[in-house]
């Protein structure tokens, strides 16, 4: 499925869901809800019990070339240091 070149899109429909997976998250906010654009209310946070990294492994069901990836913090945690992304 081909995409258009600076149109945000929504990956829900793109993406294994079975297959992907997020290790570190809170039990109560999930992977799926947060793939999606447009929805203010649905969130992915860490688990405070556990390590604050959230690992996101997302499954394609074709090849897909992405442009950029938006990520939103809704606020900076009381104990934060550097924030990072990688990619692999």
């Amino acid at each position: 499925m081909a995409g258009t070149v600076g149109r945000v899109e929504d990956l829900l429909g793109n993406i294994h869901l079975d297959q992907s997976d997020v290790l570190n998250n809170d039990a109560d906010t999930a992977l799926r809800g947060v793939l999606k654009t447009g929805e203010d209310e649905l969130r992915l946070l860490s688990d405070g019990d556990v390590d604050h990294q959230l690992l996101l492994r997302l499954v394609f069901k074709d090849k897909a070339k992405l442009a950029a990836i938006a990520i939103e913090a809704l606020a900076r945690p009381p104990a934060a240091g550097e924030y990072q992304m990688c990619s692999f």
